[in-house]
C-alpha cells in the first residue's frame, strides 16, 4: 500500500514486511500497536518537521530520513507521534513510528 503525505506530497510505502518489522523487530508497546491500525491516516496527515542524515551503519541505499510529527487520540488522551520516513535511492520512502518516546508539543 502507498500513502501520499498531504504536507510534502511524498508517496510512503506501507508493506507487510514493514508492518511485521514494526510489530516484531522493534520495541512494541500497546500505544504503538494501536496506531498501526490507523497508520495510513497518520502518514497522510503528518506534518513535516526536519531532515536527518543517514547513519553510518545504514545500507548504502539510504539517503536520509524525513521526520514528521502527528497526534492521535488513544484511550481519550492525545498522544504525540514521531514518524521517521527513510528516504532511499530510487525515490522510495519507508516509515518507522514512535508514540510518546519523548514529550513534544506540536
Amino acid at each position: 500500500m502507498e500513502v501520499i503525505n498531504d504536507d510534502i506530497k511524498i508517496k510512503v510505502t506501507i508493506s507487510t514486511r514493514g508492518l511485521r518489522k514494526s510489530s516484531f523487530g522493534e520495541a512494541m508497546y500497546s500505544k504503538k500497536a494501536v496506531v498501526l491500525y490507523v497508520l495510513p491516516d497518520l502518514i497522510k496527515y503528518a506534518k513535516y518537521n526536519n531532515f536527518g542524515k543517514r547513519k553510518e551503519q545504514d545500507n548504502k541505499d539510504v539517503l536520509g530520513y524525513l521526520n514528521f510529527k502527528s497526534k492521535c487520540e488513544i484511550d481519550g488522551k492525545v498522544e504525540h507521534l514521531r514518524l521517521s520516513v527513510r528516504f532511499q535511492k530510487g525515490g522510495k520512502f519507508y516509515y518507522n513510528i514512535e508514540v510518546n518516546k519523548k514529550e513534544t508539543v506540536i
